[in-house]
């Protein structure tokens, strides 16, 4: 190929290239909008912290940790199985503290014991 000839790329190539670009620019509009999702949710979490600490501090309530005194969101967790969901509930109830939650806990794994 010269320099005066024109550039010619296949019509398999070309319709390669589009569908790449397509593909990146829907890649970052993704990824903006995980990052607005993610800011979003830290900001509500830290409201809804406050609240709560709002509330502590109006009732003279216990404080766990200044900075954080109702932990972190957790994901709920998800269960391939049955053995495995029942397995988690028995966790939960061998380590908790609290004897309330742990016959809700009991209560919660006998009640599904039944289901199939």
């Amino acid at each position: 190929m010269t320099l005066t000839e024109p550039s010619v790329i296949p019509p398999e190539e070309a319709t390669l290239r589009r569908k790449l670009d397509r593909l990146q620019a829907e890649l970052r509009q993704y990824k903006e909008l995980a990052a607005r999702q993610a800011e979003r949710l830290h900001i509500l979490q830290a409201a809804n912290e406050g609240a709560y600490r709002d509330q502590y501090d109006a009732a003279a309530g216990p404080h766990l940790c200044p900075a954080s005194p109702f932990g972190q969101a957790a994901p709920t967790p998800t269960f391939e199985d049955r053995d495995e969901a029942m397995a988690w509930l028995d966790a939960q109830i061998r380590t908790e503290v609290d004897p309330t939650r742990r016959a809700a806990w009991r209560l919660l794994r006998d009640a599904t014991k039944g289901q199939a």
